[in-house]
């Protein structure tokens, strides 16, 4: 878990309705490689049916295309003077930006002058914060500098998809950890579509070319610890960081289905995975976009192996709805 606070004030790690958790990545270094899934033969077959974006079973309810100059608050919330505990940055509203019709998300080594210290970090490593990162997401409640929105969007299932070009290399790249994940408006549930991870590591293995994809009964792992989740390797070998890429995932009643492009690259079940029916998936979920900088288990971002400016940029975030589940 990564629990979040304030820079100047202490740490809410048991609060749920402070939805601003990460797990460690160490729960899931070692997932089911691509293709596998959580699910019998005729369950994926099942799951495969259905798709959210097909005119036939839904239709687009939200729609974000960064064609503006800036994030629109009343969709979006930008957190500032904040940290997560897994990590080694401070988030700063000014590292999120609209440009070229893109949302970009910078990570940056910042001047000694200007890191800080976090004595409440989880970790001895993470509480000098030497790096600065963005982080944009649809919680409803005003926090972290951003006033509160009834306008923005959230649902309980549907086709969650979004474009978007990794900074994770497999060069100088230590530390950095984009992700586009889900998170229950009240409860602790989580869906990651994706998370990604620069290399090289301090391990080693070199998660750089590929991605993860996950989903978690509580994202504190507090009360419970289980998940499910996969690694993605790109069709060709191809590297996910060297181009753009669709991330998605199809989220109905019977099952989660992950997909990179369009292609079908995991799926859970409920049979398999209860807790996709429990209290903690009893909700309607957000968006979530960020940049971790640092991790305890992939290693400590620094000028040797990390360059000092990374972008994870996004250039559109959609959302379908089956027509069964429209109000």
């Amino acid at each position: 878990m990564a629990v979040a606070c304030l820079a100047t004030t202490a740490c809410t790690d048991t609060d749920p309705a402070a939805p601003t958790y990460r797990h460690d990545p160490a729960a899931t270094a070692s997932p089911r490689a691509a293709g596998e899934s959580y699910a019998t033969p005729e369950e994926i077959a099942a799951c495969e049916k259905i798709d959210y974006s097909d005119p036939a079973q839904g239709r687009l309810t939200f729609s974000e295309d960064f064609d503006g100059s800036a994030l629109d608050p009343s969709r979006w919330r930008v957190r500032d003077d904040t940290y997560l505990d897994f990590d080694q940055a401070q988030i700063r509203a000014e590292n999120v930006t609209v440009h070229d019709g893109l949302l970009d998300i910078a990570g940056r080594r910042l001047p000694e002058s200007e890191w800080i210290t976090t004595p409440r970090s989880r970790y001895d490593w993470n509480q000098v914060r030497d790096y600065s990162t963005g982080y944009v997401d649809g919680i409803k409640d005003a926090e972290f500098g951003s006033p509160a929105s009834a306008d923005r969007f959230s649902q309980r299932y549907g086709y969650f998809e979004i474009r978007a070009k990794l900074p994770s290399r497999s060069t100088m790249s230590r530390g950095v950890w984009p992700a586009f994940w889900l998170r229950g408006d009240s409860t602790l549930g989580e869906i990651d579509p994706m998370e990604a991870y620069g290399g090289p590591t301090s391990r080693r293995d070199d998660p750089s070319a590929t991605y993860f994809w996950n989903s978690w009964e509580e994202t504190t792992q507090i009360r419970s610890k289980d998940h499910a989740d996969g690694r993605v390797v790109v069709p060709g070998g191809e590297p996910i960081w060297q181009d753009f890429h669709t991330f998605g995932v199809n989220w109905s009643p019977t099952c989660l289905r992950y997909t990179l492009d369009g292609r079908t690259v995991g799926v859970v079940s409920t049979a398999a995975k209860p807790y996709l029916a429990g209290p903690a998936f009893d909700d309607t979920f957000h968006v979530r976009l960020n940049m971790q900088v640092g991790s305890n288990y992939w290693g400590r971002a620094d000028p040797r192996h990390t360059r000092d400016e990374f972008h994870y940029l996004v250039d559109w975030v959609r959302v379908h709805q089956g027509f069964e589940h429209l109000p």
